[in-house]
């Protein structure tokens, strides 16, 4: 059995143009006009296939199609709501593909065992709520009793005690299944069509200030100078030659920085960077964090701050089989390998059995205009995760022992 591609290709390019702007790409941020209609059109393609559609009080929208009498379900899903200038693939691929499986399901006639629930989940990239707020949300990652998050949701038209009362109903929902592509490098780089995701990458994040002292730049000696950008580019390239030094899976980035004073005739006075690590392995991580407050130490007048620590997730292995028994059934090539970005998989494998199917990113681009995915991997993605669901089906007494939790 398989997908119909020219049907889920028409789809994922009627979604990329609602927010689209020729050379910026699409924009359709959660709790915008644009996302309200991206929505509208899933919630159609849903209904068109008889699926029971609601919403929920976080804003995620469900789309179910019922399966024997009393069998909890399968959640399958992803997003629709894209970084400023983003692309057509990431998230609304996930949502589209779990679509058309169910279509292909109900067109060959088979009465599932479980209920399959396609979940397209609210704000996964949205900043203003943190990121992933639907599928945090719905497994109790988020504060709703403080005051600000409140008024915040009002603002953006979600009832705070509707959202707050909103829980996945964990007895009753077998697994979670997302499908993505990579957003990076690895798969294309090894000519391999799926990646089998074993877990979501830990992030650590840290706010380092550097202090000089600011002076004149046309009469200050260069001797007689200290200069705190000077020192902080020191601590740039020290997370950029350990990150490289600890190997794959660990990446390091200073991705936002100030300068004070901020003129261009003033020595550098105050610098203001931050810095995140990740990787998989929590404990390598962890002994990250205490070689840069080491070498910070090293720099005159160098404050540094821990920020945030994002707990990565191992992913359910049995279900990894299960998705390698798939990509076997279909004679395609596949490789184990973590996510070093975050997803909504991350919240639901912390309550029940979640697992991740990759496809490559064209270049590794992604977050980006020019992100691109090609046809014959996004069927072969789709194809696995139908085969995936299948065998769910057809192994009712299949045990996937809880959810893994974190490394």
């Amino acid at each position: 059995m398989r997908i119909n591609i020219n049907r889920l290709k028409q789809d994922i390019e009627t979604l990329g143009k609602i927010g689209y702007k020729e050379g910026k790409g699409i924009t359709r941020e959660a709790f915008t006009d644009a996302y309200a209609q991206g929505e509208a059109f899933v919630s159609r393609q849903m209904q068109s296939i008889g699926l029971a559609v609601r919403k929920d009080g976080l804003g995620n929208l469900y789309g179910r199609l019922k399966g024997e009498e009393g069998n909890p379900a399968i959640l399958v899903g992803s997003h629709i709501d894209t970084v400023p200038g983003g692309g057509k693939f990431d998230g609304a691929y996930g949502v589209l593909a779990a679509i058309e499986c169910l279509r292909t399901i109900k067109e060959n006639g088979i009465k599932p065992f479980y209920d399959i629930e396609v979940i397209v989940f609210n704000a996964e990239e949205g900043e203003i709520l943190g990121g992933t707020f639907g599928s945090r949300g719905l497994v109790g990652r988020v504060n709703f009793d403080d005051p600000a998050m409140e008024k915040l949701l009002l603002k953006l038209g979600l009832d705070p005690q509707a959202a707050k009362r909103t829980k996945l109903d964990s007895e009753n929902t077998k697994c979670y299944l997302e499908l993505h592509i990579e957003q990076g490098g690895v798969l294309e780089e090894s000519s391999i069509p799926i990646g089998i995701v074993t877990g979501i990458v830990h992030t650590m994040r840290f706010k380092i200030s550097v202090e000089g002292a600011a002076n004149h730049a046309g009469t200050t000696p260069m001797q007689a100078r200290d200069d705190a950008l000077v020192k902080a580019s020191r601590l740039i390239n020290w997370v950029h030659d350990f990150s490289l030094e600890k190997g794959e899976g660990f990446v390091g980035t200073v991705g936002k920085i100030r300068v004070l004073p901020g003129a261009i005739n003033v020595i550098p006075g105050e610098v203001h960077l931050y810095i995140e690590f990740r990787c998989i392995d929590e404990e390598k991580l962890r002994r990250a964090g205490m070689e840069i407050r080491d070498f910070a130490r090293q720099l005159a007048k160098t404050k540094i701050r821990y920020v945030k620590k994002n707990r990565g997730i191992s992913l359910n292995k049995r279900l990894q089989k299960m998705i390698e028994n798939s990509c076997r059934e279909l004679d395609l090539a596949y490789k184990y390998m973590p996510s070093g970005a975050g997803h909504d998989a991350a919240s639901m494998g912390q309550v029940v059995p979640s697992a991740m199917i990759f496809i490559p990113s064209v270049g590794g681009i992604s977050h980006n205009k020019d992100e691109l995915s090609r046809w014959d991997d996004v069927e072969h993605g789709a194809n696995v995760l139908l085969h995936t669901l299948l065998s769910l089906q057809t192994n009712p007494d299949q045990v996937l022992s809880g959810a893994d939790g974190h490394c």
